[in-house]
């Protein structure tokens, strides 16, 4: 089996033929007969279809308005659909996925992917969103984080802080506590000098009284 749109796998649909298989990756494709000016999209008559191809012998497309795909017949030869001749004039036809078709003697499938391509591609914006949306709770609880470390180094500076004022406060109660103590022992000294003139003086007396 040969590929008449080169080495493709992917496409919007698919033309399968026993010989052949063409993906169509645009919204419209024209099949006919190639000419040396002029090229379609699907050459019909390469693929066994006889000198009743015409050089434009039809037209596939995606009809946005109806959310369907169509086939125009452009070429007076007509173009089968499901056993039906059409010809041009006749509006286009809608198409169903296994739909057959048949150009000159070529006769051929019209297939649709099993899953759409564009619910396929809602859905990856639907994935895409989601993702997104987790990415933003990670930064906000990274936000989080950080602002829960900022605070935890603040506190961190606040005891450090508190350490500092304890230990003052600490040395301060220990000068406070000797500034008393010497309080104290200034009166004691006090005394003792008092009683260091007394002794004098008593000596005094007593020599006084001896020379008497």
């Amino acid at each position: 089996m040969t590929s008449a749109g080169g080495n493709r796998e992917a496409g919007f649909a698919k033309l399968q033929g026993e010989d052949f298989e063409y993906f169509m990756q645009t919204y419209s494709i024209i099949l006919g007969r190639n000419r040396k000016k002029e090229k379609v999209d699907l050459d019909i008559s390469v693929l066994g279809g006889g000198t009743d191809v015409s050089r434009r012998h039809a037209r596939i497309f995606y009809d946005f308005e109806r959310r369907r795909f169509s086939l125009e017949v452009l070429s007076k030869k007509g173009c089968y659909v499901e056993g039906v001749l059409h010809f041009p004039g006749d509006g286009p036809v809608k198409l169903d996925s296994q739909d057959l078709l048949q150009i000159g003697q070529k006769k051929f499938y019209f297939l649709l992917p099993t899953r759409s391509i564009f619910a396929t591609a809602a859905i990856q914006r639907a994935h895409i969103a989601t993702a997104a949306g987790q990415h933003t709770r990670i930064d906000t609880t990274a936000n989080q984080d950080a602002h829960i470390a900022t605070a935890a180094g603040q506190d961190a500076h606040t005891v450090a802080a508190a350490d500092q004022h304890a230990h003052i406060a600490t040395a301060a109660g220990q000068d406070a506590r000797t500034a008393t103590a010497a309080g104290q022992d200034a009166p004691t000294a006090t005394a003792a000098g008092q009683d260091a003139h007394t002794a004098t003086a008593a000596a005094k007396h007593a020599d006084t009284a001896t020379t008497a």
